[in-house]
């Protein structure tokens, strides 16, 4: 829509949001295979690391940017909400690894694969949003690093172009949100047609879209932070704690077996996510206003008030973890002895 306004001088959201909808649900439908060798083998990560490579040497030329990162910080976010804001981008796509990983060749280079992928790119490009914000004087937010952008390149024809072949590589991500959904919809009607899936998860992001603008950003990530900061506490304790990091393959999709729970859905750990989800809006309330009041009404101030260093995603991760453990089973006196 920014650039839109930029070439053509009018606004034109809804026809963005319908056109990203299209190509991104177009995507999903073709499958994460197909799209990583084609799509983003040879084409999207290359425009998307080149961009990079070339926006962050434009903001590291900026005038006076190193005076602007050296300067001292206003205060108005403390180092706490800070770190949760940081954890929430990476642990959100969190879901989405188990859905890629699976068509990796061998295990250990699927892990660390992932580990350096998350690891630098967040580095990278949370640096280089710091470098966009504090270098032009932009808002701290997607539509204010995209209008930085534009200033950095100098807002001609060629500069706008680059901004519209960054976007177009970003389709990737939208197009991964929709499709493991809907995978992960799937596990829970297992009869159910993945392409209709897809298709029904596309509207309802479009829907979401259309309410969660771009100022709410800041709030969105929190929200996911409050929400998979939990369930990654509960994974943890389970996989490397519980079941000592063992998985039995054969019973994954087994209808009765080991991981079937109720009908796919592990009643037992909501306590620990639903335990992880209150204690992140004890200390960081987050969402609409009427569930701020009740927040407030029931626990009173934010404890990230009174310690503003204190982390939300951290004491939700530690609460979740903690109540998701299972005491050692211990061997009965009948049990066989080993030597």
């Amino acid at each position: 829509d920014i650039v839109s306004n930029e070439v053509f001088g009018f606004s034109a959201r809804w026809l963005w949001l319908g056109v990203v909808t299209v190509v991104c649900t177009a995507l999903a439908l073709w499958g994460p295979v197909d799209v990583a060798r084609v799509w983003m083998k040879k084409f999207g990560a290359w425009v998307i690391g080149a961009i990079v490579i070339a926006v962050t040497f434009m903001a590291l030329t900026l005038e006076g940017i190193g005076d602007a990162l050296g300067a001292p910080g206003d205060g108005s976010l403390t180092f706490g909400p800070a770190l949760d804001l940081v954890i929430a981008m990476p642990i959100s796509w969190l879901p989405l690894v188990a859905d890629y990983n699976r068509f990796g060749r061998k295990a250990r280079s699927a892990f660390f694969g992932t580990f350096w992928g998350y690891l630098v790119a967040n580095i990278w490009l949370y640096s280089l949003g710091a470098m966009l914000v504090l270098g032009t004087g932009a808002a701290p937010s997607p539509a204010g690093i995209a209008t930085a952008i534009l200033a950095v390149v100098g807002g001609t024809l060629a500069g706008i172009l680059f901004l519209i072949a960054l976007l177009v590589g970003e389709t990737d991500e939208a197009f991964a949100d929709i499709y493991s959904a809907a995978l992960s919809l799937k596990n829970v009607f297992p009869n159910a047609p993945l392409r209709y899936l897809i298709a029904g998860i596309a509207g309802i992001s479009l829907a979401l879209a259309a309410w969660l603008t771009m100022e709410r950003y800041e709030t969105f990530l929190f929200l996911i932070g409050s929400v998979f900061v939990p369930l990654f506490g509960i994974l943890a304790a389970d996989h490397f704690f519980n079941r000592s990091g063992r998985i039995d393959s054969e019973q994954l999709d087994r209808v009765g077996g080991s991981y079937w729970y109720n009908a796919g859905v592990r009643l037992g750990a909501v306590l620990p996510w639903t335990a992880g989800f209150l204690v992140y809006h004890w200390v960081l309330p987050t969402g609409p206003a009427s569930w701020l009041d009740l927040v407030g009404g029931i626990a009173g101030d934010p404890l990230v008030t009174q310690f503003p260093w204190l982390s939300a995603s951290l004491a939700a991760f530690a609460v979740s973890f903690l109540t998701s453990l299972r005491p050692a089973r211990r061997l009965s006196s009948a049990s066989p002895k080993t030597t």
